[in-house]
């Protein structure tokens, strides 16, 4: 690569607002942008120097075990191979996605280097997790007096409360049909708040 396009290349990545790390083949950052260089600095962390697992250490255990578990796959697997998924690290105050992939090392190395960008995803994370949280209250709030008022329905079909005319037959008929209905709904409702909190797969 010429000078011009070397120079080019760190124009572009000093701009970029995201975060990215390099990492050589024995797992030290060789390059950090310089918004990696301020997301880290509450940390007391400068991350050019410093081997990846000390930058990842801010992070809670899940979501880096997961990372560091990509990034094995990403050096031992064919070019191509391995898929890029997104990974959600998550600090005591902040929601990061990371993306990584492999990328090729310098002449007479032969493990692949990594790249990482870091994106700070918190307030959508929290946007989302708080309309799941309320479509979460919301159904179960309704599907409890729900639940009640199919089962007096219930029984007054039965004619436990005394003999019914046919016409309050097919009224009621009606109103548990559509209760039956709302509960499909709730349950639905639920089914998505609890797939968007990662509970079903």
């Amino acid at each position: 690569m010429e000078r011009t396009d070397l120079t080019l290349a760190q124009t572009v990545l000093n701009a970029i607002a995201d975060s990215i790390l390099v990492c050589d083949d024995g797992g030290g950052v060789v390059f950090a942008n310089p918004a990696a260089r301020r997301f880290f600095k509450p940390y007391n962390l400068s991350p050019e120097g410093q081997p990846l697992a000390a930058c990842l250490s801010i992070f809670k255990p899940e979501g880096r075990r997961e990372l560091q578990n990509h990034l094995r796959t990403l050096q031992t697997a064919l070019p191509d191979a391995a898929e890029q998924p997104e990974i959600i690290l998550e600090t005591e105050t902040q929601v990061i996605s990371v993306y990584a992939a492999a990328m090729p090392p310098p002449t007479g190395v032969r493990t692949p280097w990594l790249a990482l960008v870091l994106r700070d995803v918190t307030r959508p994370f929290q946007a989302t997790k708080s309309k799941s949280d309320f479509v979460s209250m919301v159904s179960h709030e309704l599907r409890t007096p729900m639940t009640s008022i199919k089962g007096y329905i219930s029984l007054l079909l039965q004619g436990v409360a005394g003999p019914l005319h046919p016409k309050q037959e097919i009224f009621l008929d009606i109103v548990q049909r559509n209760v039956d209905r709302m509960t499909t709904l709730i349950n639905d409702l639920l089914d998505v708040s609890r797939i968007e909190a990662g509970k079903i797969q």
